[in-house]
């Protein structure tokens, strides 16, 4: 699964495998497929894509692209509480309304559910300003808006 999380030393986003080592959050930059064999060149190009991130910036991709064919992000959890990494995401939910298929415009961010082990959209019907809580599958025209991250921080 891939990952993505704002680079401390640059304020850049770098997308790959994220972990963690001695109290600090890293995402390690996909490379290219190589034969690996203890290779030294290998091995000091491995070591230098390691990215120290900051580890509310941490978002996982769900597998699900929006409209733009851009993958959607989603907050995880770190140290028990929610990172601000998730992407921020529009999209139109088909629900039942007064007894009538209707469209409702959503905005909100993409959190995974683990009681249902599937991505929901957290946020509110923008007509409405009713808050929402629905199956990221069930969203149409799905579109990223940005990253609670960035909103929240000025980073990224």
């Amino acid at each position: 699964m891939n990952y993505k999380g704002v680079s401390i030393e640059t304020g850049e986003w770098v997308e790959g495998w994220y972990f963690e080592a001695y109290g600090h959050s890293y995402i390690m930059k996909l490379l290219p497929e190589f034969e690996y064999d203890n290779d030294p060149i290998i091995q000091k190009l491995m070591e230098s894509n390691y990215v120290e991130v900051h580890p509310q910036s941490i978002a996982q991709a769900t597998g699900v692209n929006d409209k733009n064919d851009k993958p959607i992000y989603s907050s995880i959890l770190i140290d028990g509480k929610m990172s601000d990494g998730g992407d921020k995401i529009t999209g139109d939910n088909r629900c039942a309304v007064s007894y009538r298929s209707d469209f409702l415009r959503i905005e909100g961010c993409v959190l995974w559910d683990k009681e249902s082990l599937s991505w929901h959209v957290a946020g509110t019907y923008t007509a409405r300003k009713e808050s929402c809580y629905h199956y990221l599958a069930n969203i149409e025209e799905l579109e990223i808006t940005g990253s609670q991250y960035a909103k929240e921080t000025n980073n990224g």
